[in-house]
This record gives structure tokens, sequence and C-alpha cells, in this order.
């Protein structure tokens, strides 16, 4: 499942500055948004790559936790449409969701 994403939050994520993204994912770890931080960190690594620079400490514990929770929560999701009783396997809508969560785990 993909949570609904404000616009105003993408947008945030999205013309954030280069050298406050650090400061940011920090703000966003408070609220808990982890898929706003994980866009956030496809910005800052490439950028800090680019300038010689790894991630800090910090910041890989930031990342790999909110990776961890985004892939937990789909596949949760996923395993809550194969084990429900009422679900009709056979149903192509059924079908189509399950594949949609799958890619996403995937990707």
């Amino acid at each position: 499942l993909r949570p609904m994403t404000s616009s105003f939050s993408t947008k945030f994520t999205s013309e954030m500055p280069l050298n406050h993204l650090s400061i940011a994912i920090g703000l966003i770890e408070v609220a808990e948004r982890d898929e706003d931080m994980i866009r956030l960190f496809k910005r800052l690594i490439p950028y800090r790559y680019e300038n010689g620079k790894k991630l800090d400490k910090s910041e890989r514990t930031l990342f790999s936790s909110a990776y961890k929770n985004i892939i937990k929560q789909k596949l949760e999701s996923w395993r809550q449409l194969n084990g429900d009783k009422d679900i009709d396997p056979e149903d192509k809508y059924i079908q189509l969701y399950k594949e949609s969560i799958a890619e996403e785990i995937e990707s």
C-alpha cells in the first residue's frame, strides 16, 4: 500500500536545498514520516557522493530504520491480503492489488 502524501510533503522534500537535507531529515524523523525521509535520502546520498563524502553513522541508522519500516508496512499488507479468509483469491481485482503491493516491495 502506498500511503497518500500531501503535495506540501512532496514539494518540501523535492525542493529542499541540498545543504539543508541533513537538518530536514532530523525534522522528518521526529514526525515519523519514513517515506519523506527516504525521499530526502535519495537526494542526499548522491549529493554526498559527488562531494566525496559518505553518510555519517546516525544518517546510516536513520536511513536503515526508515527503509525497514516502509518494507515492514508493505509486507504486513501483503500478509493481511493473503491470510484473510473472506477475500476471494481468484478475484481479478484482488490479484491486481496484490501484484501492485508485490511490485512496491520489490522496488
